[in-house]
């Protein structure tokens, strides 16, 4: 259903790549993105991928920086489109996006994607006293979009 607003969200685990479906937000038109029209024809859709790739060594105090990239591969633009993630506690805030202490949630904003378009957005964090040095820490995010501009 062409011009119908549908919401996009996959979460994702570090140096993986996600490409989202889209679901349609609530009191929206019930037919997916993709989903054919009256016509029988695909309506045009956003569809997003994820990547996340870290940089540094883990070690206790030490920082290291995240680059999240999202990637338009549909066939209109994405709007409203952010990375959130919520940090593991083995992690300290340091930049990139907006820190909510409370919940320990980073969002950053991507904003308007067109088709074919990307952006990258870095996250830098410092890693707490008493993770092991050399230790894994997992970080997953979650990007989100529309198809169409808020009404």
């Amino acid at each position: 259903m062409q011009g119908s607003l549908h919401r996009i969200r996959r979460t994702c685990l570090a140096a993986a790549l996600c490409v989202l479906a889209a679901a349609p937000v609530v009191g929206a038109p019930s037919a997916a993105a993709g989903d054919p029209d009256a016509d029988g024809q695909a309506a045009p859709r956003a569809a997003l991928k994820l990547s996340v790739s870290g940089t540094g060594k883990v070690r206790p105090g030490g920082q290291l920086r995240y680059r999240l990239g999202v990637r338009n591969v549909g066939d209109v633009s994405a709007h409203d489109v952010r990375v959130s993630l919520t940090l593991p506690r083995k992690l300290a805030y340091v930049r990139g996006g907006e820190f909510h202490s409370e919940d320990r949630r980073v969002v950053l904003a991507v904003g308007r994607l067109v088709a074919g378009g990307s952006r990258t957005r870095d996250l830098v964090v410092r890693v707490k006293p008493g993770v092991r040095a050399g230790e894994k820490i997992r970080l997953g995010a979650r990007v989100s979009g529309r198809s169409q501009p808020a009404s």
